[in-house]
């Protein structure tokens, strides 16, 4: 959907990745970081249920 062809790498390249390429404020860029956004919310959200109320629910 995206026409990216590209590999996963660690976090911190992924974010990097998306503010280097990703400047310009056409719909699918702005659609791709929405879904950066949302991924890393979510997996944010799932670790502070785990680490700090003792839950582990699949979420999927």
């Amino acid at each position: 959907m995206f026409s990216i062809s590209r590999s996963p790498t660690e976090w911190g390249q992924e974010i990097g990745w998306t503010i280097q390429h990703l400047k310009e404020k056409c719909f699918l860029s702005v659609l791709y970081k929405l879904a950066m956004a949302g991924t890393v919310y979510y997996i944010w959200n799932v670790r502070n249920d785990t680490v700090f109320w003792k839950k582990f629910e699949c979420h999927l």
